[in-house]
C-alpha cells in the first residue's frame, strides 16, 4: 500500500478525472458490497495507541478479476488519498465472492481519521472505473481506556487477556505478509492448534483483533513476537 495522504488531492483527482483513452472493450468494474471499520490499536512494543481503518471490497469484472488494477480510498474535504495495487491490498475469496482491501490504512502523521464521507475508486487495467462511498462518524475513541485485549506467548502457549467473547489472530511472516487469519473463544490455546507446521515455520508475529460491539470499534493489539 502506498499511503499518499500527504499529497496535493487535486492532482489526484485530475489524474482520476483525464478520459481514458485507450481502446477498450471491458466492461467497467462493478463494487457489489463494502465493508469498512475504524480501530484503535495499541503496539506494546513502542507503547503507542493509534487509530487504523480496515477497508475490503467486494469486486466483480466481467473481463476477471485478474483485471482489477488499483483500490483508491479519498477524502475530498481534508485532501486524503490512499492508493491499493495487488502488491498493497489483501485478497481473499469467499465462495464465488472475491474481496480486496486492508487492515491497516492509517494517516501518514498518526492522527486520527476526520470523521467524514470517503470515496471508494475501484479501476481495471483498460481504466474503466467504478465508484462507492461510506461516512465515518463515529466518537473519537478515549486512549487512555484500557480496552485492548492481551496477547502473551511463552514456549508453545498463546494466553489472552481480555473481556472479549472471541479473538481473531492475524499471523505475518518476517515480510509482513500475511500467513493465516485465526479465530477463537478461548483465553488460552497452543500455537499448533491455530498453526500447521508448514506455517509455524515462517509465522513470526501475532497481532489479536476484537470487537466492541457496542461501539462498533474493533480494538488491535500487537505485533507481538512469536520466537
Amino acid at each position: 500500500m502506498r499511503n499518499k495522504a500527504l499529497l496535493p488531492l487535486q492532482f489526484a483527482l485530475m489524474l482520476l478525472a483525464i478520459p481514458v483513452i485507450l481502446a477498450c472493450t471491458g466492461e467497467a468494474p462493478e463494487i457489489r458490497q463494502v465493508f469498512w471499520q475504524l480501530n484503535l490499536a495499541f503496539d506494546p512494543r513502542i507503547d503507542l495507541k493509534y487509530e487504523t481503518l480496515s477497508v475490503f471490497v467486494h469486486v466483480a469484472d466481467a473481463d476477471g478479476i485478474e483485471d482489477v488494477d488499483l483500490l483508491y480510498l479519498l477524502q475530498d474535504e481534508h485532501e486524503l488519498l490512499w492508493e491499493l495495487d495487488a502488491e498493497g491490498w489483501r485478497k481473499f475469496e469467499n465462495g464465488e465472492e472475491t474481496w480486496i482491501g486492508s487492515n491497516n490504512i492509517r494517516m501518514n502523521d498518526g492522527s486520527v481519521f476526520p470523521r467524514a464521507l470517503y470515496r471508494l475508486v475501484v479501476i481495471d487495467r483498460s481504466g474503466e472505473r467504478t465508484y462507492d462511498e461510506f461516512y465515518i462518524n463515529a466518537d473519537e475513541v478515549d486512549k487512555s481506556l484500557n480496552a485492548f485485549p492481551k496477547a502473551v506467548v511463552s514456549t508453545d502457549t498463546i494466553t489472552l487477556e481480555g473481556n472479549f467473547p472471541e479473538f481473531t489472530f492475524w499471523f505475518y511472516d518476517d515480510q509482513w505478509t500475511l500467513v493465516k487469519i485465526f479465530t477463537t473463544n478461548e483465553k488460552s490455546i497452543p500455537v499448533s492448534s491455530a498453526l500447521n507446521a508448514r506455517e509455524r515455520q515462517v509465522a513470526r508475529y501475532l497481532y489479536v483483533n476484537t470487537l466492541d460491539d457496542g461501539g462498533g470499534y474493533g480494538f488491535i493489539y500487537g505485533p507481538v513476537s512469536l520466537q
